[in-house]
């Protein structure tokens, strides 16, 4: 230690003047060092904070701090968007046009136009009942010759068909022979012996050669009635029949019918003077052209089919009965003119509910938004559209399922996850009412709450009474006076059962005022929304049971859940959805 401080003490002037300044700027540098790793710090921070999140339009699951390509499909990653800055429907999904390319998404634009319904139709050529005979035997006895045996054989009229043995026209021939010799003293007698033996098919001709010979014959010819093929033989030679009974039925080929299976579901569609193109498969390249000229008013309820009827004019024989026909109905019948009619790829269907994804397109971003849908008529290749879209909106109809994946996976409205609305909202803008036109809306908003609570209470009578109160402010000149889309709205609801005062009027149960009251409801709820709750606070409160498990909505001016739907038997069902300041 002594051997230290000797050293520093030997240290001279000059040098602790060099140690100093070497001190010095060494803290000097220490600090500006110091400075630099804490604004490289602050900068890797910000850096940090400011950093794009790469994603994949297909898979929104998938993200990561820099480009590259996705994982599961291997498309290339795009920036990750902040939500708030799109301008598409809040519950639109965003995709990329790299996305729709990959997807194979195609859009078409929704528009109305004639509507047919090829119908097409099996069936097999029958006989025609009116050119069909029975060729009976008006004589009882033995059938002695019998010269008509081959099925298809043609029979002239007047042509010997058989011989038959009679012992009771034996009697009476003999009773024609008396009643001949002694017809100048009993004419009536000889008569009615004549008149009985005509009325057995026997010719005047035969009756004459009868008395002219004055032979009782034993064995009588029996002669065709009428010319046709034999289609059924009813008798063999040797047996006995009673007078009247069929030998063998005739048929001319020179009508026919045509008869097909209609099925239940298209019943409609096919009416009676509609044409009908047919053909045959033993004719191939053949087509022919017929008017539907009967269909049976009953449904056979074992093939749940009906029968349409068309004649065949066959004067060269060319169709043949039990030939297999199929049948093309073009049907413009029942589906009417300017509906909207849509791709079958581009409707999804649940079960339950039918779906169609909305195309919309900004500036900035593509995105398709869900729709529910109600179909009316099943087409060939396309459905109609009943409600749920516009003429001009452009809908997917190609890649709707890869549209519909990508909308589960991020979390969007899809056909996994949505509930279907019975009746479509009507997206109004917002509204603003004047003095005049609160004081029309508030006692009509009133009265939908009385409804409610009278609905809650399990209460018919006062329910229907209230409703007719309704119905009693919704009239043309209030609703005139309100903005254009309240008034279009509020007429919407008038035309459905919601509010026709006729059909509240027939309501004898309290289900029926519900099943109104939700029509109402959808209607309210999208003025309120619009309008806003005239200095009060609203609840939009919704029960998943309700509406045939499609779940329902109502208004309330209480937060309390108090189910107008099912009232006392499940009064706290629901849950408030929505609060409407």
């Amino acid at each position: 230690m002594e051997n230290i401080i000797d050293k520093i003490k030997n240290i001279d002037k000059r040098n602790w003047i060099i140690i100093l300044v070497v001190l010095i700027v060494g803290i000097f540098i220490g600090q500006m060092l110091s400075g630099k790793k804490e604004e490289s710090s602050e900068n890797i921070i910000a850096s940090v904070d400011s950093e794009t999140i790469w994603t994949c339009s297909m898979h929104p699951q998938i993200r990561q701090d820099h480009p590259g390509t996705c994982p599961l499909c291997g498309m290339d990653l795009t920036p990750l968007e902040d939500e708030e800055e799109s301008d598409l429907p809040v519950e639109a999904l965003r995709m990329s046009p790299t996305a729709m390319q990959l997807a194979n998404i195609h859009t078409m634009s929704v528009q109305t136009g004639d509507i047919e319904k090829d119908i097409r139709l099996a069936g097999k050529i029958n006989l025609d009942p009116r050119y069909t005979f029975s060729q009976n035997a008006h004589i009882p006895g033995r059938v002695e010759e019998l010269y008509v045996n081959t099925l298809g054989e043609y029979v002239k009229a007047g042509q010997q068909i058989a011989v038959i043995y009679s012992p009771e026209l034996i009697n009476a021939q003999k009773e024609l022979l008396q009643a001949y010799q002694n017809k100048d003293n009993y004419p009536g007698m000889y008569e009615a012996v004549r008149e009985k033996l005509l009325l057995w098919k026997i010719q005047p001709q035969q009756i004459d050669n009868m008395i002219t010979k004055g032979v009782v014959v034993e064995n009588m010819p029996i002669f065709a009635n009428h010319n046709g093929y034999m289609v059924e033989k009813l008798i063999d030679k040797g047996d006995y029949l009673q007078a009247g009974s069929p030998i063998f039925k005739l048929a001319q080929l020179n009508n026919l019918w045509g008869e097909f299976d209609i099925y239940e579901k298209d019943a409609s569609f096919v009416k009676r003077g509609m044409n009908i193109l047919y053909d045959l498969p033993s004719m191939p390249g053949k087509e022919f052209k017929a008017t539907i000229d009967f269909i049976e008013p009953i449904l056979n309820p074992e093939t749940r089919t009906l029968k349409a009827r068309i004649l065949i004019k066959n004067p060269n024989l060319d169709f043949k009965p039990e030939m297999l026909i199929n049948g093309l109905v073009q049907s413009k019948l029942a589906l009417g003119t300017n509906k909207i009619v849509v791709p079958k790829t581009a409707v999804m269907w649940t079960g339950k509910h039918s779906v169609v994804y909305i195309k919309h397109a900004t500036e900035k971003n593509v995105g398709f938004e869900m729709r529910p849908v109600v179909l009316g008529a099943s087409l060939d290749e396309s459905y109609v559209i009943e409600e749920g879209l516009e003429v001009g909106e452009e809908i997917v109809v190609e890649g709707t399922f890869s549209v519909d994946a990508a909308a589960q996976l991020a979390n969007k409205p899809s056909m996994m996850n949505h509930v279907h609305p019975a009746t479509q909202r009507l997206n109004m803008p917002k509204l603003s009412l004047t003095l005049d036109q609160q004081s029309i809306f508030s006692p009509i908003m009133e009265r939908y709450f009385k409804i409610k609570d009278a609905l809650v209470n399990d209460d018919f009578a006062n329910a229907k009474k209230e409703y007719l109160s309704l119905t009693g402010l919704w009239n043309k000149d209030n609703l005139m006076k309100l903005p254009h889309e309240a008034h279009n709205a509020l007429s919407k609801a008038s035309e459905k059962n919601a509010l026709k005062t006729s059909e509240i009027t027939k309501s004898n149960n309290i289900d029926q005022l519900r099943t109104n009251f939700h029509e109402l409801s959808n209607v309210f709820i999208e003025l309120v929304e619009a309008i806003g709750p005239l200095g009060q606070n609203m609840y939009l409160q919704h029960c998943p049971m309700a509406n045939n498990d499609q779940g329902a909505d109502w208004l309330s001016k209480e937060d309390q859940v108090l189910n107008p739907y099912y009232g006392a038997s499940m009064l706290k069902c629901g849950e408030v959805k929505k609060t409407i300041k």
